[in-house]
């Protein structure tokens, strides 16, 4: 799982975007076929990471990758996004 930040902005007439990968967390790792058919995994993310955030500028972006090496097939790598809450005002004030 990746959580990264993205900026959008504008170099004269071409818009450019930049992107940084602020944190990552491997959730599954799976090195022989056959040893993992069905299962579930949790994350606790740390409380003073940033939610998921969209701007016309700016986004902070949160997804699940998914990359595969499969032989005699293609390999696979995908993005699933997931919506990432900010925590409700009073656990901020812990924090």
């Amino acid at each position: 799982m990746e959580g990264r930040e993205e900026v959008t902005y504008r170099r004269g007439t071409s818009t450019a975007t930049d992107k940084k990968v602020f944190a990552t967390f491997e959730l599954v790792n799976v090195g022989h076929s056959g040893i993992l058919r069905t299962g579930s995994v949790q994350l606790k993310i740390p409380a003073d990471t940033m939610h998921s955030f969209d701007s016309r500028n700016n986004k902070v972006i949160w997804a699940i990758q998914v990359q595969g090496d499969i032989p005699r097939w293609p390999d696979i790598k995908d993005e699933f996004p997931l919506t990432i809450q900010p925590l409700p005002m009073e656990q901020q004030k812990q924090v």
